[in-house]
């Protein structure tokens, strides 16, 4: 191992993040850096093949599709509808506004698949109506922040996606079924939690006669809606077709429900979606392309195989070894997005891990919360940022007045390290 290439590689990477370049700069400037100061100038000549070749995984045929889809579900009433579903049916809970927050959440997770797509749908419909009630603007903020971080967890997730890109031999089937259990855990939590900080006003009132009345005209409104993930998930685990595929039915239903059933898509509006979804694939393959070069240039070196030696000989305790790794991951998942670690950080990590027995399903899942958790914490938490932004409250404040949500997504995380069958219990079972 090179120490001198790798003391480049990573401190020109972590210059540049410093400076506030982009994520996907920061990552192909620092390897094109090490690649002219190493391996000399001719060799750029390979950098374009390499990182074209990294996009071209059929795995990663899957996300534009799904962006798709998600891009023209949020431009019709499905959201709004599956809020007025979510409303009604929690109504008399207390907190019960709250709960409906984090049961849209789970559901919009489950046709976006993107965490800030699903915080800006949140906070648009149902921040206004919390804060009308009376929940505290840091808790409105932090539970609309934490809601739409479930989408990185449950399918169809583009982190699960990428995660089954870069580790070899993980069924996309197997990591979408894992992360079901996982995705319901955290949102039973975080509901549980929201009854007991919601002001006493927000617990609805309705007699059931009137609960029982409004519930059926809004699910029949929302059938298609709450039909969709189903529909996916069932396709994918009865054989009907592959993950890849189940992304580009998932469009034909988007255009389906948005232009036959809802009537609310039109040509302007397709052609808005269009766009869309290209820029933001772009971003996701941009991100893609420079993450490999940078995680190629660490395996040709022997970082990651030297690295998971040395986690192997000295992290002897299995549990030590999985707790180090949470809190890297935790830690990592606070500066950086969930596509830059799974492409720096599962190459080095996994092999360790794998040695000690854990199962590669149960690892990406594990990810995928501590992640879900880093997209909520200061200094780059940008679901944080983007709930913040609606809600017009303070960073400061959201932490302080939301960390027993938080404090609730970290017993999730700790559930899930713990007790391997909350992941691979579906999974097993739909075999």
């Amino acid at each position: 191992m090179n120490i001198a290439l790798v003391v480049t590689l990573i401190g020109a990477f972590a210059v540049l993040l410093t400076v506030g370049a982009p994520v996907a700069l920061a990552l192909g400037g620092s390897a094109m850096l090490t690649v002219a100061c190493f391996f000399g100038p001719t060799q750029y000549l390979s950098i374009p093949t390499g990182m074209a070749g990294a996009t071209e995984s059929h795995v990663l045929l899957a996300i534009p599709f799904f962006v798709l889809a998600g891009t023209i579900l949020a431009e019709s009433t499905l959201s709004r509808r599956l809020v007025a579903l979510a409303e009604i049916v929690t109504r008399r809970l207390p907190g019960g506004m709250g709960i409906a927050m984090v049961i849209a959440g789970i559901f919009l997770a489950g046709i976006s698949g993107s965490g800030p797509a699903d915080v800006a749908i949140l906070g648009t419909i149902m921040l206004p109506m919390m804060l009308k009630q009376g929940y505290r603007r840091g808790v409105a903020s932090g539970l609309t922040a934490l809601s739409g971080s479930i989408g990185i967890i449950v399918p169809p997730s583009i982190a699960l996606i990428i995660y089954g890109s870069v580790t070899p031999g993980v069924s996309i089937e197997r990591l979408f079924l894992g992360g079901v259990g996982p995705g319901v855990l955290m949102g039973g939590l975080l509901a549980l939690t929201i009854s007991r900080l919601a002001p006493r006003k927000a617990s609805g009132t309705p007699t059931g006669s009137e609960a029982h009345g409004a519930l059926l005209p809004a699910l029949w409104k929302a059938g298609w809606a709450v039909l969709f993930p189903f529909i996916i998930l069932g396709g994918i685990y009865l054989g009907i077709f592959t993950p890849t595929e189940s992304a580009a039915v998932a469009v034909v239903y988007a255009l389906f429900v948005s232009a036959v059933v809802y009537r609310d898509l039109n040509l302007r509006t397709l052609v808005h979606c269009l766009a869309d979804a290209a820029r933001i694939t772009a971003g996701v393959m941009i991100l893609v392309a420079c993450a490999a070069l940078f995680a190629r240039i660490l395996t040709l070196e022997g970082v990651a195989a030297g690295v998971g030696t040395w986690l192997a000989e000295t992290l002897t305790n299995r549990w030590v070894l999985l707790l180090g790794v949470n809190l890297l991951v935790l830690s990592a998942g606070c500066f950086l997005d969930a596509i830059s670690i799974f492409y720096i950080l599962v190459p080095i990590l996994l092999p360790a891990l794998t040695h000690a027995g854990f199962d590669p399903v149960h690892l990406g899942i594990i990810f995928s919360v501590n992640l879900a958790i880093g997209q909520v914490t200061p200094p780059v938490g940008v679901n944080l940022f983007v709930s913040c932004s609606l809600s017009k409250a303070e960073i400061g404040e959201t932490v302080r007045e939301s960390w027993p949500l938080l404090a609730a997504a970290v017993l999730a995380l700790v559930l899930v390290n713990l007790v391997p069958q909350i992941t691979l219990w579906l999974p097993n079972t739909m075999r």
